[in-house]
């Protein structure tokens, strides 16, 4: 999971939520693609919860979707609120069982009270280990990130692709940096990662070896 820096509603929200009445479930569908690219963008293209590639069409990535993370059930008021809402991906099919679900899918209308990716201190206690197992020490957010988000699904790709993406990071940053790494080279390497494309994207799953980084 990375911190996630909130920007600018898009400006046809702010308009979209002078109208009288205004709704998300009648949100006008050039409103919500606005909402969505914007979400996107300053997501890197990586689901918020999962760190997979989410794309608009699903044609570079899982279709994303747009995520309340405070339940528009419980939470009305905050149906529109630009802060409030998160891209993710699908989490799995409606057909698969609860068991295989993740992210928002899995969630539903459950609270994450200790986990948010908008305040960095909830992510900097977010841990992996070796084979990829997304953990922490704290109990309270080891179970959000087990119980709500499913994020260690035996079911799903989701470890063994964190793990893959982890290995094939860090053995391209060996040759580039064949030498033992200074704190200039991991700070260096640090920067690439978290630097987007010339489209705009983050490397899926970056969270993992972030960490790792900033262990040595």
């Amino acid at each position: 999971m990375l911190y996630i820096e909130k920007g600018r509603e898009p400006n046809s929200l702010v308009g979209y939520k002078k109208q009288k009445d205004a709704s998300y479930r009648n949100l006008d569908s050039s409103v919500k693609i606005d909402i969505k690219n914007s979400l996107l963008k300053e997501q890197g293209y990586l689901c918020a919860y999962c760190m997979s590639r989410i794309s608009l069409d699903g044609t570079s990535g899982d279709k994303m979707t747009i995520e309340h993370f405070h339940p528009i059930s419980d939470f009305p008021n905050l149906q529109l609120d630009y802060n409030n809402l998160l891209a993710v991906c699908s989490g799995g099919s409606d057909r698969e069982k609860d068991k295989s679900l993740t992210c928002d899918k899995h969630k539903c209308n459950n609270y994450l009270v200790h986990i948010d990716p908008q305040k960095r201190n909830t992510v900097e206690k977010i841990k992996y280990k070796t084979d990829g197992i997304i953990f922490s020490d704290d109990e309270d957010v080891k179970t959000e990130l087990n119980t709500v988000l499913n994020l260690n699904c035996s079911d799903s790709m989701l470890v063994s692709s964190r793990n893959n993406v982890k290995e094939e990071l860090i053995k391209f940053f060996t040759k580039s940096y064949p030498r033992r790494w200074t704190k200039m080279d991991i700070l260096k390497i640090k920067n690439r990662l978290l630097t987007p494309d010339k489209n705009g994207k983050l490397t899926p799953y970056i969270g993992i070896v972030l960490y790792k980084l900033n262990r040595k």
